[in-house]
């Protein structure tokens, strides 16, 4: 069976290369991936000049930037499995809301 797409409908495929990386290295320069105003690190494919605090750092300003973290977060945001096990909390939170009601 062959799914013809509706033509005023956006279509999804898969990701030729789902190569997203945060903070890449580039082999050229070795510098990392990051904006060019702020220098947060930014995701592979997010344009250092303009996608964070937008073109020339326009909106740099704009808003006030976070205190930093309190020192008891070093723990979790320095841990090697810190996205993983983030993601079984979540689950466990999902499954006990479901489960309450």
């Amino acid at each position: 069976m062959t799914l013809v797409a509706h033509p005023s409908r956006w279509t999804i495929g898969p990701i030729s290369t789902p190569t997203l990386v945060w903070g890449h290295v580039r082999h050229t320069d070795g510098r990392q991936h990051a904006c060019g105003t702020c220098g947060v690190v930014l995701l592979t494919g997010e344009d250092p000049h303009s996608f964070c605090c937008g073109p020339g750092g326009l909106h740099f300003k704009d808003v006030q930037p976070l205190p930093p973290l309190p020192p008891q977060y070093d723990t979790f945001i320095n841990h090697p499995r810190i996205s993983a096990l983030s993601r079984n909390l979540l689950n466990i939170c999902r499954i006990w809301k479901w489960v309450s009601g």
